[in-house]
């Protein structure tokens, strides 16, 4: 094994660990996704970003079987990232697990308004999916006055037989209400909304 490496698995760090062996072979992180997926296990490119900075770390069987995976795709002694992770975090009892999320209640002014508008919407199954991307476009008008807010991401199923993915929009400043068009693989389904138009769900 390089010395290199060796003192980042040395180090303690997960992320350090990761991130320099990486480095070291070459890799891309979606050249490392791509050999995740040809193994059976998915994983996007944003959570292996995540995990190399150490902004988030494996903690579902799924993410310790990939990290298992990492190993031989890295040349890495077995074990030797595994032995680097920390204990789960604790969790609540709503969720057993929150990837790289914040807690809808924090983020909604009146969080029993959102319960009912995604009771309206049905039953989801957010583990099915993976965000691979976001980006935002915010655009002004000379005045320096907000006109338009563009959000796009890309999802992918994780398992067979998904048929919708939630998405809640909340604000004020624009004052129109929001459009959702869908590019490819799905259309826009049924909706819901509390004072103003809020959330909608492609299907």
């Amino acid at each position: 094994m390089d010395r290199q490496l060796a003192a980042a698995l040395e180090s303690g760090s997960f992320a350090h660990g990761l991130r320099t062996a990486i480095r070291m072979r070459g890799l891309t992180l979606e050249q490392v996704q791509h050999e995740l997926v040809d193994r059976g296990v998915v994983v996007s490119s944003v959570t292996l970003s995540y995990w190399s900075r150490g902004r988030s770390q494996p903690e579902r069987a799924e993410s310790i079987k990939a990290v298992k995976l990492l190993e031989g795709i890295l040349d890495m002694p077995a074990g030797s990232l595994t032995a680097l992770l920390a204990p789960p975090r604790p969790r609540g009892p709503r969720r057993a697990h929150v990837a790289v999320s914040i807690d809808r209640g924090r983020l909604w002014n009146e969080a029993h308004r959102l319960d009912r508008v995604m009771a309206q919407l049905g039953s989801l199954d957010e583990e099915r999916l993976c965000l691979l991307s976001v980006h935002d476009r915010f655009q002004l008008d000379e005045h320096r006055r907000p006109i338009q807010l563009s959000i796009t991401e890309v999802i992918r199923a994780q398992r067979d037989r998904v048929d919708r993915a939630l998405v809640i929009f909340q604000g004020r400043e624009l004052g129109r209400t929001p459009r959702l068009t869908v590019a490819r693989g799905g259309w826009p389904g049924g909706s819901a909304s509390t004072r103003a138009p809020a959330s909608s769900s492609p299907r």
